[in-house]
């Protein structure tokens, strides 16, 4: 494989304005963005996949398959938690605990971001912020080794299992911690009452 681009696609023209800015930032990239057929492009030019050490030049290196898809890797795992991970947290609450007012919903998101925010004041928000950002960058390697095209939506969907499980796993930590809060926001409205001695 010497892949002469790599294209990343969405249908969301705000995540690729993301990564557009983050790009315009590194001077010895050269890439087109646009836009077909209702799908946002990022194309990114390639010098070469493989490369004997003597003919590396700072241009192609900078410029090399693996360099480019390493270092998109790591900026596309950090955007898609960032962009992502909140539409993520909604729709595992929207689908597994449907059965919850709107209002309960909203606490219960929010109790499940804090807990995913690395700069809540915390140490296992941080370490879990890495394990997930490590999950997400491990897949973008695997699939980028693979081929050299991602289309963003479709790749969290269905590339990111163990990252969708972790989600789930805090929307049901922030569950059992919004009841628990509500167990005991209950009995002390019954002893304040009177109801209870």
């Amino acid at each position: 494989m010497n892949p002469k681009q790599i294209l990343i696609q969405s249908i969301s023209k705000n995540f690729l304005n993301l990564l557009n800015e983050e790009l315009s930032h590194i001077p010895s990239i050269r890439y087109n963005y646009y836009k077909a057929n209702g799908i946002y492009t990022i194309s990114i030019k390639c010098a070469n996949y493989y490369q004997r050490f003597s003919d590396i030049t700072s241009e192609s290196f900078y410029g090399s398959y693996i360099y480019l898809y390493t270092n998109l890797s790591l900026l596309l795992s950090a955007l898609i938690i960032s962009y992502y991970e909140r539409n993520l947290i909604r729709r595992a609450i929207r689908l597994n605990y449907f059965y919850f007012e709107n209002k309960e919903q909203e606490q219960i998101k929010n109790i499940a971001s804090s807990i995913l925010d690395p700069d809540f004041p915390i140490d296992i928000n941080k370490n879990l912020y890495m394990y997930r950002k490590e999950t997400i960058l491990n897949a973008l390697l695997k699939n980028f080794r693979k081929c050299n095209h991602i289309n963003v939506e479709a790749f969290v969907n269905f590339s990111l299992t163990p990252y969708l499980l972790e989600i789930e796993n805090t929307v049901d930590k922030s569950v059992e911690l919004y009841l628990s809060d509500m167990s005991y926001m209950e009995l002390i409205r019954l002893i304040l009452n009177g109801w209870l001695p």
